[in-house]
């Protein structure tokens, strides 16, 4: 199925509480959406539960999570969208499988920005993530393994938190946090750029 095109809003207040901008069960392709104001108690503008290419989508004023991906969700492309104000970003529930999230732009207000769940396994590429200098740009639960490469984490109060190690970490840009990475899971010599060759 295609879900595309529509603008879906949701007043905050207690008759909109644990509301879903959408729900994505089965193959699905979900584009050129814009979702705005699903939070107050739970909340999620894009709910998967199943393989899913989420794509060019806007997420707004989300005070939950932008994107929730469930195990069924796993194999799941999220590429090209937008999230604003929002509280959190994309979460992976555990043993998610195979999420590729890329290309993404989030400008936050507090929280994660991709949690990565206990054993799940993600590819996250060349997004570019804003904090307002609270949250984590990146958490990666215990025993998660996602490969990360070519972000841009800025403006958090810790960039990266790794319980787990990830696959691959490389190439990324991380600034402007408190704390550049800290965790169990980092590898050896990753951390803050301390000088560099002229």
């Amino acid at each position: 199925s295609v879900i595309s095109s529509n603008e879906i809003v949701a007043f905050v207040g207690s008759a909109d509480d644990n509301k879903v901008g959408i729900y994505a069960s089965g193959i699905s392709t979900i584009e050129g959406n814009i979702i705005d104001r699903t939070g107050a108690n739970g909340l999620r503008g894009l709910l998967i539960e199943g393989q899913t290419i989420v794509r060019k989508n806007t997420i707004n004023n989300a005070n939950e999570w932008g994107i929730f991906v469930t195990p069924s969700g796993s194999g799941s492309l999220i590429t090209e969208n937008v999230f604003t104000n929002t509280g959190n970003g994309i979460y992976l529930s555990s043993v998610s499988r195979n999420t590729t999230i890329e290309k993404n732009v989030f400008q936050l207000t507090g929280g994660t920005g991709v949690w990565c769940g206990d054993n799940s396994l993600a590819t996250i590429k060349q997004n570019t993530l804003v904090g307002n200098s609270g949250g984590t740009g990146l958490h990666i639960q215990s025993n998660a393994h996602p490969t990360i490469t070519g972000n841009i984490i800025g403006n958090f109060s810790t960039g990266t938190n790794a319980e787990s190690s990830p696959f691959k970490l490389e190439y990324n840009d991380v600034y402007g946090n408190s704390t550049t990475m800290t965790g169990a899971g980092l590898p050896q010599q990753a951390g803050q750029l301390v000088t560099t060759n002229a």
